[in-house]
């Protein structure tokens, strides 16, 4: 399987139902323009990259009032409104597809697990919406050519493990003043020059450690908010057993929009790493007991080699 990573470089809060801490960079508290964010390996991706994509359908249903998680996030090519989107790209006229593509399309997010720095340690899914190509700025810092020099890293590398637990390397995230013409404040992702540790304290370890031992698995909290294979189905049933029409004034039977022989694959369910049960404190984090600081000998592999 490629990862998410190397997929993004290659192509270069609907409710309050969802209990996971989201940090969406636009709406910190007020005053704030600028904070620190160190990101953390995802415990529930196998390479534990952190790089989660999340597609969210809205405006569907019969009232097109509703939403849901994409089931392709749960059962790969599962979901019917991305296989009638790849159905309909084909079959209808670029005239026609514009007309009710929207019905089709998924809103796109890319959120990152980490550690958001400050008097003391939170943890956050950060929010990056990839159509404000915000995923595309984290790309080009985990891509960067000058930090690959800088901490003397081979060129030959794809990226740099900013999620390294001992020499990764603090996103600097600043929020910039809205105008008249924006709804929210925009952002822009920077990174520190200086590589560091996750923690430097015994009791931000404590925490850090504690944050990727109990870490949420954040495709299946947006399935039970949001609801996923059974819910997608049926708004797709119920919208689109209506009839349609195309821009010609034509109308489609729902057959029609329903794609042939889709194979929904319901078995094929990826496998998941069961590491519920891992002992993080072999993490081996050495206190000095003089400045309470810490150091991590560890390699990043050989800390992940403990966590899988």
């Amino acid at each position: 399987m490629s990862s998410l990573i190397s997929q993004y470089i290659e192509r270069a809060n609907h409710s309050n139902v969802l209990k996971v801490p989201i940090l969406s960079p636009t709406k910190v508290a007020s005053g704030v323009t600028e904070f620190n964010f160190r990101i953390l390996p995802y415990k529930h991706n196998e390479n534990k990259e952190p790089i989660i994509e999340v597609i969210i359908h809205s405006g569907i249903g019969a009232d097109k009032k509703n939403f849901a998680l994409c089931s392709n996030m749960e059962i790969p090519d599962s979901c019917p409104y991305c296989a009638a989107a790849k159905k309909f790209r084909t079959e209808l006229s670029k005239e026609e597809w514009s007309k009710i593509a929207k019905d089709f399309y998924g809103n796109r997010n890319v959120y990152i697990p980490g550690i958001k720095r400050g008097k003391n340690l939170e943890f956050y899914f950060l929010k990056i919406s990839g159509y404000q190509n915000f995923d595309k700025e984290l790309i080009s810092i985990l891509t960067n050519r000058e930090l690959k020099e800088l901490f003397n890293l081979s060129e030959d590398i794809p990226y740099i493990n900013l999620w390294d637990l001992k020499t990764g390397i603090d996103l600097i995230v600043k929020v910039n003043p809205k105008n008249e013409k924006q709804k929210n404040p925009s952002f822009t992702l920077d990174k520190a020059l200086k590589q560091t540790p996750v923690a430097k304290t015994k009791e931000e370890a404590e925490f850090v450690k504690e944050c990727i031992q109990n870490m949420p698995n954040l495709i299946e909290e947006m399935k039970k908010a949001y609801g996923g294979y059974t819910k997608i189905n049926e708004l797709f049933n119920a919208q689109f057993k209506k009839n349609q029409i195309i821009s010609s004034g034509e109308k489609l039977k729902s057959e029609s929009y329903i794609p042939e022989n889709t194979n929904y694959n319901l078995n094929k369910v990826e496998e998941k790493i069961d590491i519920d049960n891992i002992d993080i404190d072999k993490m081996n984090i050495d206190i000095n007991k003089t400045n309470n600081e810490i150091s991590m000998d560890d390699s990043f592999n050989e800390i992940m080699n403990e966590l899988e």
